[in-house]
């Protein structure tokens, strides 16, 4: 295997709020902010760029210095100043992951009850419910679960119905197999599961 000099994490935003603000200049001054001051001590940002998704791409060295980027306290912060930086609402929701090509599949139908408020309390309580009943989902890593999102913006409409789509990625394509053929549970009902045809690393 050729050695690698970088990590890269990508930072990606839901429906696009921040597009008109994605400029090489705003690139250069949020490279500038995690380097200076969300970084861990040992953490090398090389650069920050965004993709011709505008997705925001982050690279580090060493390598193995992502996963200390990846902790609950870097990504807070990281997250608390993109919304400032990129004048974001207060409860955007926004991805980071390492980026990996990432298997991914597609629960349908899951329960979208009438007391949840965000999109965010809507993944917790999914995502606990696919935790407790779910062997694949207890196996698999808390980095790669974090990619999980609903497939329809949430809203009163959504709500309204009920129910929705839930993408999520796994860590092996065996884990993938086995949950397909089970299915996936939640709240003592199995819903159906499908595989997602492209990759969850994007760009």
């Amino acid at each position: 295997m050729p050695t690698q000099d970088f990590s890269r994490v990508i930072v990606e935003f839901r429906f696009g709020e921040h597009e008109a603000r994605a400029t090489r200049e705003l690139a250069r001054e949020i490279w500038f902010a995690v380097r200076c001051r969300i970084a861990p001590i040992g953490v090398t940002i090389a650069g920050a760029e965004f993709t011709p998704a505008k997705n925001l791409l982050i690279t580090i060295s060493p390598p193995a210095a992502v996963d200390r980027f990846m902790q609950t306290d870097c990504q807070h912060d990281l997250r608390r100043y993109l919304i400032g930086a990129l004048q974001l609402p207060p409860a955007s929701y926004i991805w980071i992951y390492i980026d990996r090509p990432w298997p991914r599949v597609i629960i349908h139908n899951v329960p979208i009850q009438p007391t949840f408020h965000s999109e965010e309390e809507a993944l917790e309580d999914l995502m606990t419910e696919l935790m407790i009943s779910n062997p694949v989902i207890q196996e698999t890593p808390p980095q790669v679960l974090i990619r999980a999102r609903l497939m329809q913006p949430f809203n009163e409409a959504l709500v309204a119905r009920g129910e929705g789509s839930l993408c999520i990625a796994l860590h092996h394509a065996e884990h993938v197999q086995r949950l397909v053929r089970n299915g996936a549970f939640i709240n003592g009902s199995r819903h159906r599961v499908s595989i997602r045809a492209k990759q969850f690393s994007r760009r």
